[in-house]
């Protein structure tokens, strides 16, 4: 048996496959900068004990685990991880690699391409079709995370608090969210996860998509992304770029109209990369 895991900031997918029989599993997401190995550990733990109940599954009968996830882009967070996969898994053999390969194989397999996640966070890369050749740095949600939830969660809440949203959507904002300044400010800035806070705010988006205030928000997330990330790409306007993530997904005939304004191809666009990894792994 062998499990393949998509881990981003906000979800887990998980593909338990014994033989033809394939098992779907949704967690948290996790993250070795935002938290502990231990912390980690205790969560995968009571998951799969619940798991391994409901459906008559042996942890012990796990012999690979390939693990995607976002933030595992050095050997000390993938250290992380790998440590805390192992005490739950304990018979298996633990591959670790970034969410940003996840999204490679999954979108591209085995041609060359630009991968795209715009979900929660973003990130980017060139990817030859066998290993990613250019990925432009990753700063983070506080700095970067351009064409994301998160990016276009602070721009929105942003507004809100300069009192600069029109009064329909202000309106709409205070019945559906029911929060004030302070309570905003505080679950940026004191509590956990503040990048799936603001990335919360997506269905706003989705709601009031063919507003011409929230569809400028999108559209200028989305031209951050291009100029920041996409552009740099030395064959960005030579190979094809795919995409996956809620964002990217929800929003994808903006992201396609911004992207003709960079000559940039669009080519897949894909909710998760959990399947596409799935069939990489019974392809390889």
């Amino acid at each position: 048996m062998k499990i393949i895991a998509d881990s981003g900031s906000t979800k887990t997918d998980w593909k338990i496959v014994d033989n033809k029989t394939i098992y779907n599993l949704q967690t948290v997401g996790f993250s070795p900068y935002l938290q502990s190995g231990d912390e980690i550990y205790t969560i995968l733990y009571s998951e799969f004990q619940k798991f391994e109940k409901t459906n008559s599954i042996s942890l012990n009968n796990i012999s690979q685990v390939y693990y995607y996830g976002t933030g595992c882009s050095t050997d000390e967070k993938q250290k992380i991880v790998k440590d805390a996969l192992a005490k739950v898994f304990s018979q298996a053999q633990i591959e670790v690699e970034h969410d940003l390969l996840a999204a490679a194989r999954a979108l591209c397999g085995k041609n060359e391409g630009i991968a795209a996640i715009l979900g929660t966070g973003s990130n980017s890369c060139y990817y030859d079709g066998f290993t990613i050749k250019e990925n432009v740095d990753s700063v983070g949600y506080f700095l970067g995370d351009e064409g994301s939830g998160c990016d276009m969660g602070k721009k929105l809440i942003r507004a809100f608090i300069y009192k600069e949203l029109p009064l329909e959507l202000e309106t709409d904002f205070i019945n559906t969210y029911n929060v004030n300044k302070d309570e905003i400010l505080n679950a940026v800035y004191h509590k956990p996860f503040p990048n799936r806070y603001l990335a919360s705010f997506g269905l706003f988006f989705k709601k009031h998509e063919q507003h011409i205030y929230i569809r400028n928000i999108i559209i200028n997330s989305f031209n951050e992304f291009f100029i920041h990330q996409v552009s740099r790409y030395s064959k960005h306007q030579m190979v094809p770029m795919h995409c996956t993530g809620s964002i990217g997904f929800y929003f994808q005939d903006i992201l396609k109209e911004v992207a003709a304004q960079y000559k940039v191809q669009m080519g897949k666009n894909i909710k998760s990369p959990i399947d596409g990894l799935l069939e990489y792994h019974r392809l390889s």
